[in-house]
């Protein structure tokens, strides 16, 4: 038996099929190539002004280095004094750190530590007057501190911590007032 077509409905939707693909296949390369052109030429803009910069930056360092930028060398001395303040500060602020961290005593929680000038107040919790104790003993020997002085001791509401207050002199003290502080009791009981 023969089989014979007369609708050719599917080779036309086939066919239909076929041209939909071939659209949307086309449609999406065509998406694609525009956002990657787009990309390329945002780039572009982005690294022609970049190269504008480091030519602006070359000239200045070269105006620096030949004498042509008398206010440069002065703004760049600047500049360096600022940084070697700074280092100085970090270097006496890390000794009064390393002092503090040396602490003998495990029972004890610095909360809050203020520099001004030379002075030094710092606040926190221990267990015990002993504790507090050996720590100012501990702290009297050091060359960092002088005149370190227990100013007060509280009991801590319905634990054996105590809270306490320190103060003294930094014998050599930063440039800059600081004060650092603990966002929350770490003590639990």
């Amino acid at each position: 038996m023969v089989e014979i077509n007369f609708l050719p409905w599917r080779e036309l939707e086939h066919a239909h099929y076929r041209r939909q693909t071939f659209f949307l296949t086309v449609l999406a390369m065509g998406l694609v190539s525009a956002a990657l052109l787009l990309l390329h030429f945002m780039l572009l803009q982005k690294i022609s002004k970049i190269q504008g910069r480091i030519a602006v930056l070359q000239q200045e360092k070269i105006n620096v280095n030949t004498g042509n930028g008398n206010d440069k060398k002065l703004q760049l001395a600047i500049v360096q004094n600022g940084i070697e303040k700074v280092k100085y500060y970090q270097w006496e602020l890390i000794k009064v750190l390393t002092e503090l961290r040396a602490i003998p005593m495990h029972s004890l929680c610095m909360t809050r530590l203020e520099l001004t000038k030379n002075a030094l107040k710092m606040t926190g919790y221990a267990r015990s007057f002993v504790d507090l104790t050996q720590v100012l003993t501990y702290w009297e020997t050091t060359p960092v501190f002088a005149q370190l002085r227990l100013s007060g001791v509280e009991k801590y509401a319905n634990t054996s911590y105590h809270y306490f207050y320190f103060h003294g002199l930094v014998q050599q003290y930063p440039v800059w007032n600081q004060r650092y502080e603990l966002d929350k009791d770490i003590i639990e009981e």
